[in-house]
């Protein structure tokens, strides 16, 4: 009896901290504007696509075969854990729902094998991708910092010397080395030295230029990234807007997602300086209720229009 009370103690206060995380999230959920437009109806289609793309898994291993493979399984591995954990749970409270003998024991066990051979794949497919994304990197440019300039040579101590001072744009010339003593003769002018400018510091304005800015109905990530362009109208589902940035400073940029002229998402992405461009991407589901024209737009930090795409959904 103790370890019963005990389980319920332990399992109400897994239950509250579950729902100290999640009412928060459902509130502002809930406190969302829904579109003008949005109907539940007709139910059939949502329901195929429930199937078809969630508990199938069909999109994602479409898109990306071997990581997407990997995902279904350990979708479906915590699906067949599932039942498992509540037959747990009631053994604790003294009432299993699976006998000692059932068959769903072994089916489990053939997902958890599943499920580790997935896990293992995706940290093999995972690392030989950081590999040749490391091979393939540019070298890191050099910093713009100038050197700390050594300390100038001390001059001897020598009696003032009652000469006419130089001209004032003579200090920003080098010291010359130390002088040798000798009877003061007039000495013709020194020829004007010319000091070196130093680059400009780009820490003001620099340059942040769009390479490529591609709307794709699939994108892979993997390796060298392979984006499947959206020509023509689209059918509803998940759109990807791909970018490669160059910029000599770490900075922000905006993938910012129109339907008509109305602002759907704004999405701020942090990408490294690198002079051949930094890849990244942004997403957006598009559901059958909103059709129509929508356009993509790739801003800077101050939003400065670098680039925009316009593609249909039909």
């Amino acid at each position: 009896m103790p370890e019963k009370l005990l389980l319920a103690v332990l399992l109400a206060a897994s239950m509250a901290g579950f729902c100290w995380r999640v009412v928060p999230i459902l509130r502002r959920i809930l406190a969302t504007k829904t579109d003008a437009d949005f109907s539940l109806r007709p139910l059939s289609p949502r329901v195929r696509e429930l199937v078809w793309e969630v508990l199938l898994q069909a999109k994602v291993i479409r898109q990306r075969p071997l990581p997407g493979l990997a995902h279904a399984f350990v979708f479906w591995g915590f699906c067949a854990f599932a039942l498992v954990t509540l037959n747990h749970l009631a053994i604790g409270f003294g009432a299993g729902i699976l006998s000692r003998d059932s068959f769903y024991f072994p089916v489990a066990a053939v997902f958890a094998v599943l499920v580790m051979l997935a896990v293992v794949g995706w940290y093999l497919i995972n690392s030989n991708s950081s590999r040749e994304r490391a091979a393939s990197a540019p070298p890191p440019s050099p910093s713009a910092a100038a050197p700390a300039p050594s300390p100038a040579p001390t001059e001897p101590a020598r009696a003032p010397q009652t000469e006419a001072a130089a001209p004032a744009t003579a200090a920003a010339t080098p010291s010359s080395a130390p002088e040798s003593v000798a009877p003061p003769t007039p000495a013709p002018p020194a020829p004007e030295h010319t000091v070196p400018e130093r680059p400009a510091a780009t820490t003001t304005k620099a340059t942040v230029t769009a390479l490529t800015a591609e709307v794709c109905s699939s994108l892979t990530r993997t390796g060298a990234w392979s984006c499947a362009p959206a020509s023509g109208a689209q059918a509803p589902g998940v759109m990807y807007f791909y970018t490669r940035v160059a910029s000599p400073r770490d900075t922000t940029i905006e993938h910012r997602w129109y339907r008509g002229d109305t602002l759907v998402q704004r999405v701020p992405l942090r990408i490294r300086a690198n002079p051949s461009g930094f890849r990244t991407y942004s997403q957006n589901r598009i559901s059958a209720e909103r059709t129509g024209t929508w356009k993509v737009e790739l801003r800077t930090q101050d939003g400065q229009l670098l680039d925009e795409k316009t593609f249909a959904i039909r």
